[in-house]
């Protein structure tokens, strides 16, 4: 039995013929749902949209790289070019998080990517450590 109208989103009882609020048959609603097993419809300020739940339409898939393994590559590079401390963990999180992610899904675009990401902050946590203790002993 149909739970919701595809056309007007509102709830279909037991034992009804027609959607109580636009008037769609239900059984025209059964027969579209069994054809169209992989779209869902949804009606947001009376406009429908059809969400498809298949493997083309996966925008993860699509995307590419992770964001994650951006995140830390920009946020490294970042580090180099400012306060290097910030930026260096967040590029070590972000990295750690990107190569996680990456090795749990089949994708792994952005593994490189990553790794850099996570290298390059851990030189700029290193430098912002080695120029405190430098500034510290006035060397510099």
């Amino acid at each position: 039995m149909v739970n919701y109208c595809m056309y007007c989103g509102t709830k279909i009882n037991e034992g009804e013929t027609k959607c109580s609020k636009c008037g769609a048959d239900v059984a025209e609603i059964e027969a579209n749902n069994n054809n169209n097993n992989n779209e869902e419809v949804l009606t947001y300020n009376d406009e429908e949209y059809i969400i498809k739940n298949d493997e083309s339409n996966n925008t993860a898939e699509k995307a590419g790289i992770n964001g994650l393994a951006i995140g830390s590559f920009v946020c490294s590079l970042c580090g180099l070019l400012v306060s290097g401390l910030i930026f260096g963990i967040i590029a070590i999180i972000l990295g750690i998080s990107a190569k996680s992610q990456i090795k749990k899904s089949n994708n792994k675009k952005g593994k490189v990517l990553a790794t850099v990401g996570l290298i390059i902050g851990i030189i700029d946590i290193i430098v912002v450590v080695l120029y405190l203790i430098l500034r510290s002993k006035k060397l510099i």
